[in-house]
């Protein structure tokens, strides 16, 4: 097994990922280390505006993080936002088409994908799949958890997003084309 590490898991700070890339790039041991850089809720940093203003804003990432050549990794985008219902779907649905465009990010790590607990407790239903009675079998797909369905499926293990402007963007009707290695995912 292969273990590769990413950088720090600035959260809840808009994840500088100019510092980060400093930080690797002045020393070159740290840069051989480090596989990826991540940032914990990266929406507080720099944003740029989408074609839907203020709907959604996507982490524009700097030019020195940029040039590292280091994936961007979204660390943990969505947890806080939106919850299982449809709402929560669409945003998620936006933010794994969008960050790929506007800030270069090739991964979201979703939190948590399954809530397994009695309604009226704290995040109720705020994952991907929801068993509030899991000890009887019962489950249920969110529409966040059809989202990630309907983005990945058509994608294997491994698949890199094309870069922005390579025929990854917004449409000019609206929505987004998003390609990864030779899938093409239109919203």
């Amino acid at each position: 097994m292969r273990v590769r590490l990413r950088s720090l898991d600035d959260c809840c700070n808009g994840g500088d990922w100019d510092k980060q890339a400093g930080m690797i790039e002045a020393d070159p041991e740290l840069k051989a280390a480090v596989h990826t850089l991540a940032s914990h809720y990266p929406e507080g940093a720099r944003t740029c505006p989408t074609p839907k203003g203020a709907d959604y804003r996507s982490t524009c990432v700097g030019a020195a993080a940029a040039s590292t050549g280091k994936p961007l990794w979204d660390s943990e985008a969505w947890g806080a936002r939106g919850g299982g219902n449809d709402g929560g779907g669409a945003t998620l649905a936006r933010m794994l088409n969008w960050e790929p465009i506007v800030g270069q990010i090739s991964a979201t790590i979703v939190w948590q994908i399954l809530w397994g607990s009695y309604d009226g407790i704290g995040w109720t239903n705020n994952a991907l799949i929801r068993a509030n009675s899991p000890w009887v079998g019962a489950w249920e797909v969110l529409p966040p958890g059809l989202a990630i369905q309907h983005t990945t499926h058509f994608a294997s293990s491994g698949w890199n997003y094309l870069k922005a402007g390579s025929g990854v963007g917004f449409l000019d009707g609206g929505g987004t084309c998003v390609k990864k290695s030779l899938s093409v995912h239109v919203d």
